[in-house]
């Protein structure tokens, strides 16, 4: 579940949810869960960098403390996608003026 950002740089916060049980297992602060790799095991997370304003992206598990930033400096990732084997991911991009 994804709360709706309120103001300019806030990407919101995600909840995941185990829908049979109806318990929250985890809420990511200003994260937003883009996709799920394709076997399941790890996500791909966008957050929005306090200082540049970039949308930077992140894969892990659901141990925030263990994400690996994944975009390159001076680059705003959006619209991630994983190829169908789950070893590349495709973003629109842009790069940021300094």
């Amino acid at each position: 579940m994804q709360r709706t950002a309120f103001a300019a740089g806030d990407i919101g916060d995600t909840l995941l949810i185990d829908v049979r049980r109806r318990v929250v297992l985890n809420t990511f602060p200003r994260a937003r869960i883009e996709t799920w790799m394709p076997n399941g095991n790890r996500i791909l997370v966008s957050k929005i960098d306090a200082d540049t304003g970039c949308r930077l992206l992140y894969i892990g598990s659901e141990d925030e403390e263990r994400w690996k930033l994944l975009t390159p400096d001076k680059v705003s990732d959006g619209e991630p996608s994983f190829s169908p084997d789950g070893r590349k991911i495709a973003t629109n991009s842009k790069a940021e003026k300094i």
